[in-house]
C-alpha cells in the first residue's frame, strides 16, 4: 500500500511538472524572443550610430594599387614660439595615392597636371597644421601631426584617391 502511495505521489508530481514545463514553454520563450529581437535591433542602431559618428571607414588599399608622389623640395616651417628662441620643423611630404580611384586620372603623379601641380596647395595646407604646434609637441606628438596633416591633405582634395599621408623627412630644430 505505501509504495503504491508513493508511486502515486510521483505521478502527482511529474503531472504538475509537465503542466508547469507547458507554461513556461508557452509563456516564457515568446516573450525571451522578443527581447532578444528587441536588444539586437538596439544594439544594431547604436553600433550604425558609433560608425557613422567616428572617422569614415577607409578601405584598405593593397600595395600594389598605390603610388607614393614624394615632395621634390624640404618645406621649412616656423613652429609655435616658446620664448624667443625660433623653432623650424624641416619636413618632405610622402603622399599614397589608389590607382583604382575614379579621380586617379587627374592627379596621376606622372602627369604634368597631375598631384605635383598642387605642391603649394597641399605645402600650406601642412604649414598650417604644423605651425599650431611647439617643437616638444612635435617631438612627443609626431605621429598625432602626422595623422592631422592626411586629414588636413585628403580634406583639401576631397577624393578617395588621397590614401596615406606620411612624413619621409620630420626634423624639428
Amino acid at each position: 500500500m505505501k509504495r503504491n502511495l508513493i508511486s502515486v505521489i510521483i505521478l502527482a508530481f511529474s503531472i504538475i511538472n509537465f503542466i508547469l514545463l507547458a507554461i513556461i514553454v508557452f509563456t516564457v520563450i515568446p516573450t525571451n524572443k522578443k527581447t532578444d529581437n528587441l536588444i539586437t535591433s538596439i544594439a544594431s542602431i547604436i553600433d550604425t550610430s558609433l560608425e557613422s559618428a567616428g572617422e569614415e571607414k577607409v578601405k584598405k588599399v593593397p600595395l600594389s594599387d598605390q603610388t607614393i608622389y614624394t615632395s621634390p623640395e624640404d618645406s621649412t616651417i616656423t613652429l609655435k614660439s616658446v620664448g624667443e628662441d625660433k623653432h623650424y620643423a624641416q619636413v618632405r611630404l610622402a603622399i599614397a595615392l589608389n590607382k583604382k580611384s575614379k579621380d586617379f586620372k587627374t592627379f596621376d603623379p606622372s602627369t604634368d597636371t597631375g598631384i605635383g601641380s598642387y605642391e603649394s596647395a597641399i605645402q600650406s595646407a601642412v604649414r598650417t597644421e604644423i605651425e599650431k604646434y611647439t617643437p616638444e609637441e612635435c617631438t612627443n606628438n609626431a605621429k598625432q601631426i602626422e595623422e592631422n596633416c592626411q586629414k588636413a591633405v585628403k580634406d583639401l582634395f576631397n577624393s578617395d584617391v588621397i590614401y596615406d599621408v606620411t612624413f619621409s623627412k620630420f626634423v624639428v630644430s
